[in-house]
């Protein structure tokens, strides 16, 4: 897969070369943030940045202030943003993982794994977790009309957002959740900063060896 990282300006020369061949099929998809570029039997795909809006053609910037939420067990990740910068951040770790196993225990926990004091400390810890996640993301909401939530959260942790007893300032399937379409390491302070400066600017990328127009 070949991919490239542009801003508005080189995102709008691409899609002026677009335009311009008439055999190509443009097909927005507003959820994902992304533009699918087809001709014949060959597709690419053009993810505009967060704080942008994709109209007659071009991508033009707007403001707005999103949050970033990188959580996976026992590290989490937040942020508050505009279309500028950071404007506030929190890491968070917690212990949630049996050693010896090295993996989640959170459904363990929740069943029959609360008799054992290491358990109970994990559950603690694990509860605490999610109720400050919520809580730092309250107060983002509580300071500014949030436009999007942009996320990476795997299917197992997902749900105890929901069932911890501060709840989440969204819905599950909140319209303004946005999936991070890339993979995201441990959840810390210099991979928030990468994934603010990702979900800032746009990208051009094919499931081919070459894209259907060369920059």
């Amino acid at each position: 897969m070949k991919r490239k990282i542009l801003d508005i300006d080189s995102l709008n020369d691409l899609l002026e070369k677009i335009n311009s061949d008439p055999d190509i099929e443009i097909t927005y998809e507003p959820e994902k943030c992304r533009i699918i570029v087809s001709k014949e039997d060959k597709r690419d795909f053009i993810r505009i940045p967060l704080p942008s809006i994709y109209e007659n053609g071009e991508v033009t910037e707007v403001s707005r202030h999103f949050t970033i939420a990188l959580i996976e067990t026992g590290h989490a990740a937040l942020a508050l943003c505009d279309e500028e910068e950071i404007l506030e951040h929190k890491v968070f770790k917690s212990y949630m993982v049996r050693k010896k196993q090295g993996k989640s225990q959170l459904k363990y926990l929740k069943t029959k794994g609360k008799s054992r004091a290491g358990s109970r400390v994990r559950l603690a810890n694990a509860l605490e977790f999610f109720e400050n996640i919520n809580t730092r993301l309250q107060n983002y909401h509580d300071q500014y009309s949030i436009d999007i939530i942009a996320l990476s959260c795997n299917k197992t942790v997902f749900p105890f957002l929901f069932s911890s007893k501060i709840e989440p300032p969204f819905k599950k399937k909140d319209d303004r959740i946005y999936k991070i379409p890339r993979y995201v390491d441990t959840p810390g302070y210099e991979e928030l900063t990468d994934t603010y400066e990702y979900l800032i600017n746009g990208e051009y990328f094919t499931e081919g060896d070459n894209f259907i127009i060369e920059i």
